[in-house]
């Protein structure tokens, strides 16, 4: 790793020694311990200590460190990133998306973060793009559905650098009757991100696809979900793997139970995740503290687990949140449509533009309403509709993929740029 100023390093090192015989800095230790040391950190005091020095700078932008920072970052809890709030509307017949980072104050509000700026994004005209996931610091939108507009497309949008990185065009015989959904996650076998895309037809056929970032086409593979994944109420990538919760319904009784299907990226197979409890009410997924988590209401509690072990499937029940005790009822709880970490807690969100924020330190639970995001002068307002995200910081640069688009081209929308001709390659 890091070979290419291997050995420059270790010669500057030796003369910075010899002329520091009392005072000695952080790099002045051996090349291996101080990126081990730092492949720990969170990705906010890399970006500080990156401005220390060149040495370090030069260390933190390496693609090889980022590989490692990521493969920590997804596959244990070992780096410690605090989540940021990212607040997301969609306008759904423009297509359009703002993106900007948010704060919670403690109170009754959301507050800008004062280092953040709007992202914006526009996919083209339709009702059919849509956010299927985020993974790490990057957003990830499809359009499907549109013969119209030739086959279904995907990219990757990074809002905090506004660089949109667009996927190879998916070989579909006939998008109209085709929907793709699709998944994202880390092979710590090879080093590479990878997505996965489930297609499925009107008669409920399945095919999956893979793709390795940086590269021009998907490639099939054999194994497929064992139920449909189009019935998932959440879903997230957590220990380099793709995870949906889904629900299935006993054609005789009419009972509901839900399954946690997920994707192993290494084996490039599907498999069953058992979770903690059966509920028959809102159950979701999320990333607590680097780890998987589940939340289910059960009688009069709020219920948190967390995957602690994930090796061994080991489930660890975390929180019991008591809706007497905080003065609530279920009704409160049964337009839960997410829910995520923030810095002192959890957030639960409904589908009237509001929030409950749960403070693990003081054991409260406070009702927050989160603002619209003004889109650009001109452009056509139609159903808005936000959302918080929690959202983890992370080193993925899009340009190491491929050719990336600025987001103020995206605006115009992507079928503007687009070459046919390029199908096969970025």
């Amino acid at each position: 790793m890091l070979t290419w100023f291997n050995r420059d390093y270790t010669n500057k090192r030796k003369f910075r020694l010899r002329r520091r015989r009392k005072h000695t800095n952080l790099t002045d230790l051996p090349l291996d311990i101080l990126v081990n040391i730092l492949a720990r950190l969170p990705v906010k005091s890399l970006y500080r200590i990156r401005r220390l020095s060149k040495i370090l700078k030069n260390i933190v932008d390496d693609q090889s460190f980022v590989t490692l920072h990521t493969q920590l970052l997804t596959a244990t809890n070992a780096v410690a990133e605090v989540p940021q709030l990212i607040l997301t509307n969609n306008i759904g017949v423009t297509s359009f998306a703002a993106v900007q980072l948010f704060e919670y104050d403690g109170n009754s509000s959301l507050e800008k973060n004062k280092h953040a700026v709007v992202s914006q994004i526009g996919l083209t005209v339709n009702p059919w793009s849509n956010r299927q996931f985020v993974f790490c610091n990057l957003f990830f939108f499809t359009v499907e559905n549109l013969s119209k507009y030739g086959s279904p497309y995907a990219v990757l949008f990074d809002p905090f650098k506004g660089e949109v990185l667009p996927l190879p065009m998916i070989d579909v015989q006939d998008p109209k009757e085709c929907y793709g959904v699709y998944g994202m996650g880390f092979d710590h076998l090879t080093s590479t991100h990878k997505i996965i895309r489930v297609a499925v037809n009107t008669h409920n056929n399945m095919e999956a696809q893979v793709l390795v970032l940086g590269t021009s086409s998907w490639r099939k593979i054999p194994s497929v979900p064992p139920y449909l994944l189009s019935t998932s109420t959440s879903l997230l990538s957590a220990n380099g793997d793709m995870h949906w919760l889904i629900h299935l319904v006993d054609e005789f009784s009419s009972k509901t139970e839900s399954c946690i299907i997920s994707f192993d990226f290494k084996k490039e197979e599907f498999y069953c995740t058992p979770h903690p409890i059966q509920s028959t009410r809102n159950m979701h997924l999320f990333i607590l503290s680097g780890c998987m988590a589940f939340m289910a209401i059960t009688g009069t509690q709020v219920e948190i687990w967390i995957l602690k072990n994930y090796e061994r499937k080991e489930w660890t029940r975390e929180h019991a949140i008591d809706l007497l005790v905080h003065g609530r009822t279920l009704e409160d709880y049964s337009r839960i449509a997410g829910c995520g970490q923030w810095e002192h807690g959890i957030f639960f969100l409904d589908s009237r533009r509001n929030a409950l924020f749960f403070d693990v330190r003081c054991d409260s639970i406070k009702d927050v309403t989160y603002p619209v995001l003004c889109p650009r002068p001109r452009s056509p307002v139609v159903n808005i509709v936000p959302s918080i995200h929690s959202c983890t910081p992370g080193l993925i640069s899009l340009k190491h993929y491929g050719n990336v688009i600025d987001q103020e081209q995206m605006l115009f929308g992507v079928n503007n740029i687009w070459n046919p001709a390029s199908s096969n390659g970025l």
